[in-house]
């Protein structure tokens, strides 16, 4: 091998390198197990979406995680914007009813909701990031996780000013009004407030009386305030507000007052 050879290699060693560690991935954070590890040491099926992947995946409702997360199922109930029953690997309650009990945990901000059908897309809002976990949970997430668990994790009051606007606009007249502000106090106390706003036009034209069906109005709202006395320990309040109205995505009979 000629020197000229060698050196050809060696760039090519040094190129193959520099992609390798280019390409490597960045390392996942989660907290499935109930502490912060990385996914990679997780002995579960994990499948995490951060908030950004969700506003890239264009993840605006609770109904479009099923496009980012495999074998994870949702069912709607009438109309589609008041309630949702959750499935996981074909295992999930198949009837909404507010008197059955769920088979996927359901968590938001480390509350559980004892009835799935009230996990909205304002859930969604100023998201850190989302964790389901496949497969039975029972040990360290308690009751009705027989399928698995979904985890919604909002964004906590951080030491730093930031805030952002931001809108949507679709077809059937949608507009979605978003925002977020974090304000730092001092060194220990922070807040965070946001709001979201989503408006759209019926989708379906009713021939008969009444309403055109599948129309969208809600206003969402969320505050919190977060104590930091030491390094490794802090206090949060937090409250959420929902004001929703909205109608059915069908009707059968010929009255205003149709069964639907």
């Amino acid at each position: 091998m000629n020197n000229k050879t060698a050196k050809i290699l060696a760039l090519a060693v040094a190129a193959a390198a520099g992609s390798a560690q280019a390409a490597q991935l960045e390392e996942v954070m989660v907290t499935a197990q109930k502490r912060v590890e990385s996914m990679q040491d997780v002995p579960i099926s994990v499948t995490a979406i951060s908030g950004e992947q969700l506003t890239t995946s264009v993840v605006i409702d609770i109904f479009d995680l099923r496009s980012v997360v495999p074998s994870l199922e949702i069912r709607a109930v009438d109309p589609p914007s008041q309630g949702t029953s959750f499935a996981i690997r074909g295992l999930g309650t198949s009837v909404f009813n507010m008197g059955f009990e769920p088979t996927v945990a359901t968590f938001v901000d480390g509350v559980y909701r004892a009835r799935s059908g009230i996990i909205t897309g304002s859930d969604l809002v100023d998201i850190s990031r989302i964790e389901v976990l496949k497969g039975p949970q029972g040990t360290l997430y308690g009751r009705n996780s027989t399928a698995g668990v979904i985890n919604m994790i909002p964004n906590r009051p951080s030491d730093e000013f930031e805030g952002y606007v931001r809108s949507r606009l679709g077809n059937h007249e949608l507009i979605d009004l978003e925002g977020m502000i974090n304000v730092p106090i001092n060194d220990e106390l922070a807040f965070r407030a946001n709001i979201m706003d989503h408006q759209r036009d019926a989708v379906f034209d009713n021939k008969g009386r009444g309403d055109d069906l599948r129309e969208e109005d809600y206003t969402f709202a969320r505050a919190a305030i977060q104590w930091t006395p030491t390094a490794s320990t802090w206090i949060q309040l937090a409250g959420d507000w929902e004001d929703r109205s909205g109608n059915t995505s069908y009707s059968i009979g010929v009255s205003e007052y149709a069964l639907s």
